[in-house]
């Protein structure tokens, strides 16, 4: 069987002038024959039609169709059970039907169709719903492409971590009892197993899975601050990245970003002031000595007392952000216990060099660590970079 991969999908979502492959499952001939006729072009080909259900499914697992045009009259099957079996090859269809009634409804929406459409059919039409189904599903569908992956690469992660702290244990417990048998275990020995056991311990128990957030009703109004000193290979890159966030209410950003140019001496406020003709969300701060240089607490207060947002966030100047990193985030803190999130931190160049991807894994211990910690009701910490706290929680 034919399986769309990952490339394919992308190429599919972002080239326009892609050809749409149609199958027809369908005992009405005339629908059949005007379909053929009208949507047979450079941008839409049938590429088969079937009136018998069974031999439809068979087909369609061979040639693996964009879209699939089901009429709920067909022989040999019902429309649920061929709806069952397509939904097994992650094939998309839309419902042609001759008429609206209660009962046809009770029978598509099992289905889950990308819509359907009343005969007789207007091209025009159809050729905008499989526009739009065929688009849906390409996204759904690299959505979970993407997600697979991330778990992938999580449990690949915590596969590192966990052989790790065994290697470790295995080592550690190996000495001790070479140690014992020959009668000198050295205290090194013993204080070398402590941590050992403590790291392949915490491994474990972040591995249980934390509670969903509860979205807001009405999300609050976010500050992100970045302190900044001496950034100008980086700032660039960070504010646009974080500008980029995907995060409104009422389709307007529902966040500022403030940057607090701390004293710098390169080119950092030069290039603050040109992203700030194409950012209207992006705030300066400018602090110049005497003032400036007193750390970052100093740089953390003054942004404070300028913003905006019952919500806090703080950046270091080198962080990268995915678009709906807010939206995944914000939730968190929608529970009265919660005062504070600590979000992960990853090493965005960790195929870079080993030295990078050795940072990134000492990231991801650090991060089980803070997992652990919170699923085993300890306090944790807040780290500087990627953190969220209520801003009552300042008052």
């Amino acid at each position: 069987m034919k399986s769309a991969t990952k490339e394919n999908i992308k190429q599919i979502a972002t080239t326009k002038n892609y050809t749409t492959n149609v199958y027809i499952g369908s005992n009405d001939d005339e629908f059949i024959s005007t379909i053929n006729k009208s949507l047979n072009n450079a941008k839409y080909k049938i590429i088969g039609f079937e009136s018998d259900g069974k031999k439809l499914v068979k087909n369609i697992k061979k040639d693996i169709p964009n879209i699939l045009l089901l009429d709920t009259k067909i022989n040999n099957s019902s429309y649920s059970e061929i709806t069952s079996s397509i939904e097994k090859i992650n094939i998309p269809h839309i419902a042609i039907i001759d008429d609206i009634t209660d009962n046809i409804i009770d029978e598509i929406i099992p289905g889950n169709p990308f819509g359907y459409l009343i005969k007789p059919i207007e091209i025009e039409e159809l050729e905008r719903m499989i526009d739009v189904s065929v688009k849906k599903h390409n996204i759904n569908t690299l959505k979970t492409i993407n997600a697979k992956d991330k778990i992938k690469e999580k449990n690949e992660e915590l596969l590192i971590e966990k052989s790790n702290s065994i290697f470790l244990l295995v080592t550690c417990s190996a000495l001790i009892i070479f140690g014992i048998l020959a009668r000198n275990v050295t205290w090194l020995q013993w204080l070398l197993l402590i941590p050992t056991l403590t790291m392949l311990f915490l491994a474990i128990i972040s591995t249980k899975k934390q509670e969903k957030p509860i979205p807001y009703e009405k999300p609050p109004f976010v500050s992100l601050i970045i302190p900044a000193h001496n950034e100008e290979y980086t700032i660039a890159q960070t504010v646009t990245s974080i500008s980029k966030i995907d995060y409104t209410l009422n389709g307007k950003p529902n966040f500022e970003l403030i940057v607090v140019n701390d004293g710098s001496t390169d080119s950092t406020g030069e290039k603050l002031s040109e992203l700030k003709k194409d950012i209207p969300i992006l705030r300066i701060v400018t602090r110049k000595p005497p003032k400036s240089g007193k750390g970052k607490g100093f740089v953390l207060n003054d942004a404070l007392n300028l913003s905006k947002g019952e919500i806090i966030g703080v950046f270091d100047a080198d962080t990268q952000v995915k678009k709906d990193f807010l939206n995944i985030v914000i939730p968190y803190l929608n529970n009265p216990k919660v005062q504070g999130v600590q979000t992960r931190v990853k090493m965005y160049n960790k195929d870079e060099n080993f030295l990078a991807n050795m940072q990134h894994v000492e990231f991801e211990s650090f991060g089980n660590t803070l997992i652990a910690k919170d699923n085993l009701g300890k306090s944790g910490f807040l780290g500087g970079n990627g953190q969220f706290v209520k801003k009552t929680s300042y008052y």
